[in-house]
Parts: structure tokens; C-alpha cells; sequence
């Protein structure tokens, strides 16, 4: 399996340490030159031809038992993408089982399926990329949690932040006019002025902030 790494101001230690013999590490360092998360993982992924991929964020301890669980997982060639158990942090399930989309802190995707939809959209830069392209793989095939495939994640403190905040509103709003055909801009007015009257001032104007950047350039990304 080729193991993504995109690092900046890190190593790639923590990951290093859960390969197995055989998987290949192809790591891209952005501290000095940072494209973002997306296109540090396209450039990743380029540099590797193994039919299986995983993207890997560095702040994790993997281990052998994840990634092997993952790859059982893509055995069924019913499946184009495979994520661990995040915890607290899993994406909410579908009314069939199914993630209503896998994380990019820990992903694994059959390569032709990943280079297919042309991988990550890289105008994303940082947030939303995974749902992106996790929606773009369902048209291809089935997408799983491995329960049994644990993945001990750390809690990012850049994810409160007020610019992450902002691209996170901006890219809800361009996924959803994408592969739902309606953006939901009056929803996310209505939840920012509630965030506002309730003092989540961060919040609130984030949503704001997102949707003008929406509206004003991000929804020509459709």
C-alpha cells in the first residue's frame, strides 16, 4: 500500500512507525512551500503506483493492524474507499450504514478509483476536500467504516480558528451546490445571525465571511 503523508512543521515519525514491510511511504513537505492539505496529497499520491493508497495525517499514531484491516476491507471490490474508527470524531452514518463520508486524516482508496474523479480538489486547499471527494467516489462504488480499525486521532486546535472556520462555511457550501444541486446560503445566514444572537461571535461571523466568499468567488468552483 502506498502510505500519503503531507507534513508541515513535522515529521513523519508517528506514521512511519505503523507500516508494515512492503507498504511505501511517500511523504510531501509543504513547511515551505504550502499548497494545502489537497494538493499535497495529490503530489503524495503521484509519486507512488501501488493499486491501494492511504492518506495519513502525521499527528496519529498508526499501526500495522489498521492499515491491514483497511486493506481486508477493500478485498470486496464492491468498495472504492475504506476509513478507520476516529471515535468522537466519525463522520455521521448514512441511513443504510454507510459514513456519509471518510475522513482525510486516515483514508484508503483504490488508486484507479482516486484517480478516476481526478483526486482532491485542490482550490479547496484545507477543509472539506475529503467530503468532496468522498462524493465524488460514491458514484463509483461503496464507501466503509472498519469499525475494527482504530485510529487514535489528535484533536486539531487549528479547526477553531477563525480562518478554518471560514473555509470550512465557504466549502460546506460549495460541496453541497455541487452534489446536491442547492448551496443552502439562506440556511447558513440564518444559523450565522443565530450563532450571533447566542454570543458565538467566531461562529457567527465565520458563516458570514464564508458564505460572501461563496457567493462573491467560490461558487464559480461548481
Amino acid at each position: 500500500m502506498d502510505v500519503c503523508v503531507v507534513l508541515y512543521r513535522c515529521d513523519a515519525g508517528r506514521v512511519e512507525a505503523g507500516l508494515r514491510p512492503g507498504d511505501r511511504l511517500l511523504v510531501v513537505d509543504n513547511t515551505d512551500d504550502n499548497r494545502g492539505f489537497a494538493a499535497g496529497s495529490n503530489r503524495a499520491a503521484a509519486l507512488g503506483c501501488g493499486e491501494l493508497i492511504c492518506f495519513v495525517n502525521p499527528d496519529a499514531d498508526l499501526t500495522q493492524g489498521c492499515l491491514e484491516r483497511l486493506e481486508r476491507a477493500l478485498d470486496d471490490p464492491a468498495l472504492v474507499a475504506a476509513g478507520p474508527d476516529l471515535g468522537t470524531m466519525n463522520p455521521p452514518l448514512l441511513g443504510d450504514g454507510s459514513p456519509s463520508f471518510l475522513s482525510g486524516c486516515c483514508l484508503a482508496v483504490r488508486r484507479s478509483a482516486f484517480d478516476r474523479v481526478g483526486g482532491f480538489d485542490e482550490r479547496f486547499f484545507m477543509y472539506g476536500e475529503d467530503v468532496d471527494l468522498s462524493w465524488k467516489l460514491r458514484r463509483l462504488g461503496g464507501l466503509v467504516r472498519v469499525a475494527d480499525a482504530g485510529f487514535a486521532h489528535d484533536r486539531s486546535e487549528t479547526s477553531a480558528r477563525f480562518v478554518s472556520l471560514h473555509r470550512t462555511f465557504r466549502h460546506h457550501l460549495v460541496v453541497m451546490r455541487r452534489h446536491r444541486g442547492a448551496a443552502g446560503v439562506e440556511r447558513m445566514l440564518r444559523d450565522s445571525f443565530f450563532s450571533l444572537r447566542q454570543r458565538r461571535l467566531r461562529q457567527g461571523a465565520a458563516r458570514l465571511t464564508g458564505t460572501a466568499d461563496y457567493l462573491f468567488r467560490a461558487r464559480r468552483w461548481v
